[in-house]
């Protein structure tokens, strides 16, 4: 294992995320959070087949009880077009590109349907990412997704998959079931994300102590944690297969800056569901995504209830 390399990707990112090493702590409090939640008991099969005619007309009527501007939006990107006369969203059938990903890349939408009730959250989820999209130009004069998107973006798309289960299952479109699917998959995926979260931030505790990552370095962290912390089972997984720390050498970069905002995600949408007033925080929420003036930080913490207090 090239462990030089390593040590270089660790100081790089440090560097580079200045405002992410500093959010850290409270960070890494979160992804334990999301790993101490625990998957509803419930099959991995969905109920029912939905048409993708009907899945997309579902996802505008929902927004149309969130934002009626929101609903308009939504049909103007759908019916859009580029220069070339392609169209900025891709709704492809899935068992015709079975490796395709969910995502919104170089400004076009791309969501592969199976005509079940995992469509319309694929669908909304992707779209709200189009929807708030917000670049900036860069001090070397690149484009880049702005801050507020890599912060807070997640949090948005997979919100509107909650408040888009509720209203479909009220609606009587998919089962409370089908809803559960949903949810075990936002956690799994979470999960996942809290675990590299917990990983990487060891790497650059290291790094910010003075301490070179070697392997004695890797195995001294190994063996500091109590073996009831939730720390030790996770860093535990990662001495015996060393997945994550592979990744980062195949990558050339940690992960943190993604998967923070999934880890954020996760346990801020218990809490906007929560609040009275949760349709107004997420359409401000939204906006202030996309806005490239905003000051995503204080929406931050003028929305949540124990008011964080964090600056940049």
């Amino acid at each position: 294992m090239d462990f030089k390399k390593l040590d270089r990707i660790v100081e790089d990112f440090i560097n580079k995320y200045k405002f992410h090493v500093e959010v850290l702590p409270m960070i890494v409090d979160y992804s334990k959070k999301v790993l101490d939640e625990q998957l509803l008991d419930v099959s991995n099969d969905w109920s029912r087949k939905i048409e993708i005619n009907d899945s997309i007309n579902i996802v505008y009527k929902f927004l149309e009880t969130i934002d009626v501007s929101l609903a308009n939006q939504f049909l103007n990107i759908l019916n859009s077009y580029d220069e070339y006369g392609n169209p900025y969203v891709n709704i492809l059938p899935r068992d015709e590109y079975p490796n395709g990903h969910d995502e919104v890349r170089d400004g076009k939408v791309y969501v592969y349907y199976e005509n079940t009730s995992n469509d319309p959250f694929c669908i909304l989820h992707e779209m709200l990412h189009k929807m708030n999209e917000c670049f900036i130009v860069n001090e070397n004069n690149e484009k880049e997704e702005r801050f507020t998107r890599i912060f807070l973006g997640e949090t948005v798309s997979i919100l509107g998959e909650m408040m888009l289960g509720n209203y479909m299952v009220q609606n009587g479109f998919i089962s409370e079931s089908d809803f559960n699917i949903r949810k075990n998959f936002r956690l799994n995926e979470a999960r996942k994300d809290a675990r590299d979260v917990i990983i990487e931030n060891e790497l650059i505790n290291l790094k910010l102590n003075g301490i070179d990552i070697t392997l004695d370095s890797l195995n001294s962290l190994f063996n500091s944690y109590d073996k009831s912390l939730i720390e030790y089972s996770v860093l535990r997984d990662e001495r015996n297969d060393l997945r994550r720390i592979n990744e980062v050498l195949k990558n050339n970069c940690l992960s943190l800056h993604k998967s923070l905002g999934y880890v954020i995600a996760q346990v801020l949408c218990d809490r906007f569901l929560k609040r009275d007033s949760l349709i107004d925080d997420f359409v401000r929420l939204h906006y202030s995504v996309g806005d490239s003036n905003s000051d995503i930080v204080k929406v931050f913490n003028d929305i949540i209830s124990d008011n964080i207090d964090i600056k940049r």
